[in-house]
């Protein structure tokens, strides 16, 4: 109802001024209604669409954490078959007693453009388990999650936007404190292919090669 989309509204606004609001949605009213919304789909929530639903390139993602809590509210049965950091296979149990096996290997991250990303080189056999239990849900019940891709699904073709400060996880070297995520040193180096980053300064969506120019026209910060 009206009533309750209002009430929603205002959720989100003291959502939105409070600590427990990610980085990516702090002080973003517009931004923490709509992960509301796609929670109150999902059946979450508010604080759990918060912990769990992140913005992709304007496109919700759901954590694998949440995408296997969805999967068994909805009957489904899935347990882990191999775990390594080269290769990840698990098995669910529909629950019309449908069983699907599921794999992902670290040569697939490789060829979509993934193992190199940081979170791939510091934890790859989860990120290889959270892919697997993704993939999972959108062959066996995608209506489950919605479809909702998660973030280990994003792949080197995808646009990804990213904080500054995640920008400099996957920059070599990293900035340093008050430093921009890009470097003039780093400005010869081929930059990630569509990777958008946010402005530090102002808010505004500019791309990796852009964020320079951008700091000294519009912020008068030169290189």
């Amino acid at each position: 109802t009206i009533r309750d989309m209002e009430a929603l509204w205002k959720t989100a606004a003291h959502i939105s001024r409070s600590s427990f609001a990610p980085e990516a949605f702090r002080g973003k009213q517009d931004e923490v209604y709509a992960a509301l919304l796609t929670g109150l789909e999902l059946g979450l929530g508010p604080m759990a669409s918060m912990r769990h639903i992140s913005v992709i390139d304007g496109k919700p993602a759901l954590s694998a954490a949440m995408q296997l809590a969805l999967l068994r509210r909805a009957g489904h049965r899935i347990e882990v078959a191999e775990q390594t950091p080269t290769r990840c296979a698990i098995v669910g149990t529909g629950p019309s007693g449908d069983r699907l096996e599921i794999s992902y290997t670290i040569e697939e991250a490789k060829h979509a453009g993934l193992a190199g990303k940081n979170n791939w080189t510091k934890y790859p056999a989860d990120m290889l388990w959270a892919r697997c239990v993704s993939r999972y849900a959108r062959r066996a019940d995608a209506g489950a999650t919605l479809g909702i891709y998660s973030p280990a699904d994003w792949d080197a073709r995808d646009t990804v936007t990213l904080a500054p400060e995640e920008y400099a996880a996957v920059v070599t070297p990293a900035p340093g404190p008050g430093e921009l995520p890009l470097k003039p040193e780093d400005e010869e180096m081929p930059a990630p292919q569509g990777i958008i980053v946010t402005c530090p300064k102002c808010g505004d969506k500019v791309g990796t090669q852009e964020l320079r120019g951008h700091m000294d026209a519009a912020h008068g910060e030169g290189a």
